[in-house]
């Protein structure tokens, strides 16, 4: 039998931005594995010129999940630590992130 497992709700709410996303490597999106989350959204900037990935921390063009300037998408996710972004080939893009 599946064990549940009870989710606790944080009672804080995180965010930021990462900026120049580079296309040769994921950077991961938040710089601490302390925040934990239950959902967290990420938005593409809408000055972007090209697409972001999201995925885990071998994302890439061919199988990240792609974002285009504008666009934004709400995961449920441990922290934002577990989560890296890779710029499109040529371009140094931007996301912002908020946690909950």
């Amino acid at each position: 039998m599946a064990q549940q497992v009870e989710r606790v709700k944080p009672t804080q709410i995180f965010h930021g931005q990462n900026l120049n996303i580079s296309s040769s490597s994921a950077t991961v999106l938040g710089d601490s594995g302390d925040l934990v989350a239950s959902e967290i959204t990420i938005k593409a900037m809408v000055t972007n010129a090209g697409s972001v990935y999201i995925g885990s921390s071998t994302v890439s063009a061919t199988t990240g999940f792609e974002l285009r300037a504008g666009q934004q998408v709400t995961i449920t996710a441990g922290s934002p630590s577990d989560l890296y972004v890779k710029a499109a080939t040529g371009s140094a893009d931007d996301v912002s992130w908020i946690a909950t």
